[in-house]
């Protein structure tokens, strides 16, 4: 399989079937230099000096156990709703509002209760308030990574690999806030 080295700000992707078929994808603030299209779905927005307001993750629960930390991440940036997920290596980013958040418990076919519960990562985390400076997304077969990094130098990291997404919130490096 074909990789190119990531640099700050660049967006690295590679093809569904494993080519290295990459189009130049011009979404200025975003930085994403090289990106192939069908990574992606949705339009990704420009987020550069922007605030996220709220951050909250639906999180997938399997016979009581947590199976899945951001099935579904929802993005508050400033006023707009944004919905954030993955799927072995395809990066979806849709439009939303508030109201896409409503879950139910349901029953598998073997009758076991499992369920999606919100998580408000971005008042736990202190996300909320934060301005994103630079947004990377990087994809290939079987992982997909969104990272933004924040004004003060922090960032917040999602990650999916063979479609189990997990997020963290990375602290400025030393004598990097500003």
């Amino acid at each position: 399989m074909h990789q190119q080295k990531l640099r700050t700000r660049t967006c690295r992707a590679t093809s569904i079937a494993g080519a290295p078929e990459v189009a130049e994808v011009d979404r200025s603030a975003n930085k994403m230099n090289q990106i192939d299209p069908a990574s992606i779905v949705g339009e990704v927005p420009n987020l550069q000096g922007k605030r996220i307001d709220r951050l909250v993750l639906q999180e997938f629960w399997y016979s009581g156990k947590l199976e899945e930390e951001a099935n579904v991440s929802y993005l508050n940036i400033e006023g707009d709703w944004h919905r954030l997920y993955f799927d072995y290596g395809v990066i979806f980013w849709k439009e939303s509002k508030e109201e896409d958040m409503a879950i139910e418990p349901f029953e598998d076919d073997s009758g076991e209760l499992n369920q999606f519960k919100l998580r408000d990562f971005g008042k736990e985390d202190g996300i909320e308030g934060k301005v994103i400076e630079a947004m990377t997304l990087e994809s290939d077969t079987q992982t997909a990574n969104v990272k933004m990094t924040f004004a003060d130098g922090s960032s917040l990291v999602f990650e999916s690999i063979e479609d189990n997404t997990t997020l963290r919130a990375e602290p400025a490096a030393s004598g990097q806030r500003r």
